[in-house]
């Protein structure tokens, strides 16, 4: 009776794991890319007990490259130059919480740029406090649950907020390099409207060019879903760093806050802690080309 389980077990998580890779067919697909390492290691273990049949020989060799490829894609980086330009990226959580540390920890990462989420009344001083350092501002959709907001050494060029909500974009100055930067804060994948927010989000992410795009934001979406492939073909860039948990959903660790830097360009990432959000923050040194 057990085998028979587990035989269920594995044709049910291989189905599941199957379709988390099927985010351009339907946005569950997505939904379900959140817990693909949580899926492998289940069905991983199942396979095992039953690893006589021949379907969950199968299904031990697909775990093994898809586990040895998470734990690539997890092993940390390096920068064999120095970093041309640095992007410290939060969700700030819009409650009203202790934030001790986190100006010091943004002025100590020495970043040109700060990309924010869920900048609300409950943590609005923490722009004034890091107003010093980061005197150009632009902040965005500032409503119950927080807005997005952008912060730079480097004076402004060019910004805009746009209609789309979760989107705030400027273009500033470093010694004649034309940067945009962009901050963003997608929804949740299906069941809420994450492919829908995308779909409206790709015209103004195309509106602008700049010598050098960087994008910071909580995705809600795990590297390898279609979401973040849609945002850096829109933008022309490419995700920087190793994969490394900034959310946790009930203790499972996923990784759904990324920088994105334009294509040719390397860097290396270093995480956070919370600082009294419910995310931990990225920061991001990344090298030109």
């Amino acid at each position: 009776m057990m085998r028979d389980f587990a035989r269920i077990g594995v044709v049910a998580l291989g189905g599941l794991l199957i379709a988390s890779f099927g985010g351009d067919l339907h946005p569950v697909g997505d939904s379900l890319a959140v817990f693909r390492v949580a899926m492998l290691g289940a069905l991983l273990v199942l396979a095992v007990a039953v690893w006589r049949w021949r379907i969950a020989q199968g299904a031990i060799a697909v775990c093994a490259v898809l586990i040895g490829s998470n734990i690539a894609q997890g092993m940390p980086d390096r920068l064999d130059q120095p970093a041309d330009l640095v992007i410290y990226q939060k969700n700030l959580l819009y409650l009203t919480r202790d934030r001790a540390g986190f100006v010091d920890d943004v002025i100590a990462s020495d970043a040109d740029f700060v990309t924010l989420q869920e900048v609300s009344a409950g943590n609005w001083h923490l722009l004034d406090d890091l107003r010093a350092h980061y005197p150009y501002q632009l902040s965005c959709d500032v409503g119950e649950v927080g807005g997005v907001a952008v912060l730079s050494r480097w004076p402004v060029v060019g910004d805009a907020c746009y209609r789309s909500r979760g989107l705030a974009a400027g273009v500033f100055d470093r010694n004649g390099l034309q940067v945009r930067v962009i901050g963003l804060h997608l929804q949740w994948p299906w069941p809420r409207r994450q492919a829908a927010h995308v779909d409206a989000l790709m015209a103004d992410l195309t509106a602008h060019s700049a010598d050098v795009t960087l994008v910071g934001g909580d995705f809600n979406m795990v590297p390898s879903g279609r979401s973040v492939a849609r945002i850096a073909a829109a933008t022309g860039t490419q995700r920087i760093g190793h994969v490394e948990r900034t959310f946790e959903v009930l203790g499972y660790p996923i990784a759904i806050d990324h920088v994105l830097a334009s294509e040719g360009t390397v860097g290396t990432v270093d995480v956070r802690p919370r600082l009294g959000s419910d995310h931990f923050g990225v920061v991001a040194r990344i090298a030109l080309p």
